[in-house]
């Protein structure tokens, strides 16, 4: 286990982050990446291009582009001036959409507390 606050730090540690989920790939990893400014290559499945916005917070892959993967990774890592623009737009957005770890905690303490008054009120 890590301390929430410190996965930033270990995202940083790493030059892209790269989601290829047949699912979704909005999960998690790719909101702590995205906080982090990691450039991000997500396959565009699910809401995936709700999050990523290709070629402004990350580059989208279509399923019939992904053989293309290695490509657009080594693309990013040979032109840091286009992963940090891509990485900083990708914080901008986290950062704009996401609650802070405090926010989301008072959220989910408040979920809890009207769970608890609903069921006290239907046990009267």
């Amino acid at each position: 286990a890590l301390p929430v606050e410190r996965i930033p730090d270990v995202c940083r540690i790493a030059d892209v982050f790269v989601t290829i989920s047949n699912r979704t790939n909005v999960l998690n990893p790719l909101h702590e990446a995205m906080t982090a400014g990691l450039p991000v290559i997500a396959l565009n499945t699910g809401r995936t291009s709700d999050v990523v916005k290709d070629n402004e917070t990350g580059v989208l892959l279509e399923r019939e582009g992904l053989e293309r993967l290695d490509e657009v990774i080594v693309s990013l890592l040979e032109d840091p001036e286009r992963a940090h623009r891509l990485g900083n737009a990708a914080r901008a957005s986290a950062d704009g959409r996401l609650p802070s770890i405090e926010e989301r905690q008072a959220m989910e303490v408040g979920i809890v507390e009207l769970a608890v008054r609903e069921h006290r009120e239907r046990a009267r």
